[in-house]
């Protein structure tokens, strides 16, 4: 029989509970748990990943082809054989809004994610080296962003002329000033910061700090700025398409869409009533998305 005195007793705090799984402590983890009970940021979300899903199978679920013409459908209203009705050529208007998705979604996703890159790998440099550097490289950003970010893409799509690829450099470079003053704001408040006085004071590189360090506590915001931005894209590329600049017909975009109605809006109203649709569900979207998301990274709102 044991003595009492070999039996170790356990202090009074030591009980713990079962010890959460890696995937449940890890911050993506904890990202997701508070988007998912952001209703809204859930509804944006889900209404994003069907508009993505019909475009990227558009094939599998437009009833015709994009550029199929039938002339015994002219000006045709919606019906069940034509759901969205036809164009001026009789051409499917449902089918081209599904693949013209493809254009707008791809152009604005292109544009926008590498806008940001560049402009976090050159606003970081501005931000955190500062000094001379910081005062020519933001000088020159300023007569960048003087112009109008949609009058900067009309000029550069008149330069290059329009198309898919000239599109995407034009919505690209018009938005890169943008990134480039919103990184360099961040890094300027977080240079100063104690954690990079601590990698500094073990002799830390300077790329080493700035992208090792300090790029993980901006990404947050830099996130948030590309998703909202993906919308304000979308609109500027059905703007220059609308203009002539942009994607141009027979492709079924939807900026081209609404201009190739706009001459028919008193007659047949559903010839620009769809794609605009099409144009607010997808911006909204993305916008009620985008605010969920800044929420649940919101450093404030961890536990």
């Amino acid at each position: 029989m044991k003595s009492a005195g070999n039996l170790k007793k356990k202090p009074a705090g030591a009980t713990k509970g079962p010890k959460k799984k890696w995937w449940k402590r890890s911050m993506f983890f904890q990202i997701l748990q508070r988007l998912s009970t952001n209703s809204t940021a859930m509804f944006g979300l889900i209404l994003l990943l069907v508009i993505s899903i019909v475009a990227i199978f558009a094939p599998v679920f437009a009833p015709y082809s994009p550029t199929k013409m039938d002339l015994d459908y002219m000006y045709a209203m919606p019906s069940l054989k034509h759901l969205c009705g036809c164009d001026e050529v009789g051409r499917d208007i449902l089918s081209r809004l599904i693949y013209g998705a493809r254009y707008s979604l791809s152009i604005a996703l292109i544009a926008d994610v590498v806008s940001q890159i560049i402009g976090v790998l050159i606003g970081s440099i501005i931000g955190y080296v500062g000094g001379k550097i910081d005062m020519v490289g933001m000088r020159i950003v300023d007569i960048w962003a003087s112009v109008p970010s949609t009058l900067l893409a009309i000029l550069i799509s008149t330069t290059l002329g329009a198309g898919y690829v000239n599109t995407i450099i034009a919505m690209l470079i018009s938005n890169v000033p943008g990134g480039i003053r919103s990184t360099r704001a961040m890094c300027l408040k977080e240079r100063e910061a104690d954690y990079l006085e601590a990698a500094r004071s073990v002799n830390a590189g300077p790329l080493r700090i700035m992208y090792r360090h300090m790029l993980p506590n901006i990404i947050s915001p830099t996130i948030v700025g590309t998703t909202m931005g993906i919308g304000s894209t979308i609109i500027a590329v059905a703007g220059l398409a609308y203009i002539g600049l942009g994607i141009q017909p027979p492709a079924p975009e939807w900026g081209a869409m609404l201009a190739a109605g706009r001459n028919f809006i008193q007659k047949y109203p559903h010839m620009i009533t769809f794609p605009g649709i099409a144009i607010a569900l997808t911006v909204l979207s993305l916008n009620l998305f985008g605010d969920g998301l800044r929420d649940a990274l919101d450093p404030k709102m961890k536990e």
